[in-house]
């Protein structure tokens, strides 16, 4: 009979897949090696492809969205996350990028030397063996980078930031989307005409009855086509609005945030970033556990780009730029032969990115 008990984890994930309402979403992990195989839940490294209708529904598109508000609004209202989502500035918005999942804050040692770092929660609350890459990072390692790409955007990289935002916008208006909807409104006009002068010829006797009907079905069809493509328009035309004004949010976010800073500041970190993930793989397939990757906040509004096969294609956590940040903490390491190594970090290379 299977598994007669279901796990909290298990539901979400069914409920949130877009597969029961016929839509398909490609690119959700990546391959890092081809030699070893080894996979990585895609944070944006990648592009991902969303397609729409690629197989029969289960449920309703309508039904569907009906639940993810319904699940949204129930986070709003009791789950511990969104509970403690203010209680820390990093609290929600650090994930990591082996397995997905946030980290959590964990302290230790006595009140005048208390330490404080952020975990992964699959290793803490699992074990490790759960996620085996991810490793401990000190909270003041994390205010510091924040720091060191708070002011490195402002300070160095800003020609980079309005470069970034340039692209954006030159890609808004590759497709002209109002003008695709006239021409396919206008194709459609034309259908009708064209079946209002088919059936005067059935009643001339030009056209018998069995080519007025092939031919009523050819422009029926051809409208029902124009509909569908019409509907998907409108669809990315509301989607192009969201990301004007996201660009515009981010805008606003960094120009708000134009002073440079020597401490951490919460307001300026939730004003600016949308989230932080940590873990990498370098070029070469070895796990980097200190990488981080900033994402600038847009206002967390989700929006697709059209493309013209009818294929949605995420531009998904677009590169800014990369530096380094100096930093200073020790880490314990175990070796093969089970005795541990303490090292010394004193950099982290750090992914600037746009979820735009």
């Amino acid at each position: 009979m299977g598994n007669v008990e279901w796990s909290d984890s298990s539901v979400r994930k069914i409920l949130k897949n877009v597969k029961y309402k016929g839509d398909v979403i490609q690119g959700l992990t990546f391959t890092v090696d081809p030699i070893s195989h080894k996979r990585m839940i895609n944070m944006g490294e990648v592009d991902q492809y969303y397609t729409t209708n690629n197989h029969e529904a289960i449920i309703t598109e309508e039904m569907w969205n009906k639940v993810q508000d319904i699940m949204k609004s129930r986070a709003k209202l009791g789950e511990r996350q969104a509970t403690l989502e203010n209680k820390y500035a990093f609290s929600g918005k650090i994930k990591c990028a082996f397995c997905g999942r946030i980290y959590s804050r964990k302290t230790w040692g006595q009140k005048d030397n208390l330490k404080v770092a952020w975990n992964c929660v699959s290793s803490i609350k699992h074990g490790k063996e759960n996620c085996p890459n991810s490793r401990g990072i000190p909270e003041q390692v994390l205010q510091q980078c924040f720091i060191t790409v708070h002011n490195e955007l402002l300070r160095n990289n800003k020609s980079v930031v309005d470069s970034f935002f340039n692209k954006i916008e030159k890609v808004l208006t590759k497709y002209n989307v109002n003008s695709t909807i006239e021409d396919l409104k206008a194709k459609k006009d034309n259908c009708k005409k064209q079946m209002d002068k088919l059936v005067e010829k059935n009643l001339n006797g030009i056209i018998d009855d069995e080519t007025y009907t092939k031919k009523r079905q050819e422009f029926e069809d051809e409208i029902k086509s124009c509909d569908k493509k019409i509907e998907k328009a409108i669809s990315t035309s509301k989607s192009e609005e969201k990301v004007k004004e996201r660009v515009q949010t981010m805008r606003k976010n960094i120009n708000n945030n134009n002073d440079l800073i020597n401490e951490f500041e919460d307001n300026s970190f939730k004003c600016m970033i949308k989230e932080i993930i940590v873990g990498d793989y370098n070029k070469e397939g070895s796990v980097n556990p200190f990488a981080l990757k900033f994402i600038l906040n847009s206002d967390n509004i989700g929006t697709n780009t059209i493309d013209k096969e009818n294929r949605i294609s995420y531009m998904d956590e677009t590169l800014i730029t990369e530096l380094d940040a100096k930093v200073f903490f020790e880490v314990f390491n175990v070796l093969e032969n089970g005795y541990r190594r303490k090292d010394i970090i004193d950099k982290i290379h750090i992914k600037v990115c746009s979820d735009i």
